[in-house]
């Protein structure tokens, strides 16, 4: 796997992923650590405080996914030796791999969105976004972003809202569901995508309707 401030840094403005347990969003050079504001070095401190617990592959689902959009398969892995022949599978089928978390929501398992890409895989399939050739022999153009499996949820807002001057007072900032007080525009939006995920696509209509 790709070191975290590597992970960190190929985040794309307004990207929300999970790293060992923690759920991130990046805005501008920052980024919402569970809805605590970091500059990078915080993020990477934070984060690496869960890096001894090795990757948590007893709680986590793969995917391996054509692009653009097409799902091949499901799995569960349990090591690292497993995790590098998932892979290699997905190299031989001109593939990516995404994983989620995998949580229990009423009695039931189930893998809430985001899913994230390995970017391991993305490196393999594409080479490096620094290396002249790609490492494999895909003779397509390197695309700019890659698209998200259709089981993902699709993005409405490009970038979360940029804090302001004219950020709304306290009193207002709060979740509408739940109430829960926040400090700032991008940690509401975190907050809402990851605690009130069938509540987001009307978090978002509302906003547009102000």
């Amino acid at each position: 796997m790709a070191s975290i401030e590597t992970q960190l840094l190929e985040m794309a403005v307004g990207e929300i992923k999970t790293l060992n347990g923690f759920l991130i969003l990046r805005y501008g050079d920052d980024y919402l650590v569970n809805e605590r504001e970091s500059t990078l070095n915080d993020a990477i401190e934070i984060i690496s405080k869960n890096k001894s617990k090795g990757f948590p592959y007893n709680s986590v689902a793969f995917l391996i996914v054509k692009p653009p959009s097409k799902v091949l398969g499901h799995y569960q892995i349990h090591n690292k030796k497993e995790h590098k022949e998932l892979l290699k599978k997905a190299l031989d089928k001109k593939a990516l791999v995404y994983y989620c978390d995998v949580v229990v929501k009423e009695g039931e398992y189930t893998t809430p969105n985001p899913w994230v890409v390995d970017y391991d895989s993305v490196r393999s399939l594409y080479g490096s976004l620094n290396s002249k050739k790609p490492d494999s022999n895909i003779k397509s153009p390197k695309p700019h972003k890659y698209v998200e499996p259709q089981i993902i949820e699709e993005q409405v807002d490009d970038q979360p809202d940029e804090p302001s001057a004219n950020e709304a007072p306290v009193d207002e900032m709060r979740c509408p569901f739940c109430g829960k007080k926040m400090n700032s525009t991008p940690g509401r939006t975190l907050h809402i995508k990851s605690k009130h995920p069938d509540m987001y696509n009307e978090y978002l209509n509302n906003k547009k309707d102000k």
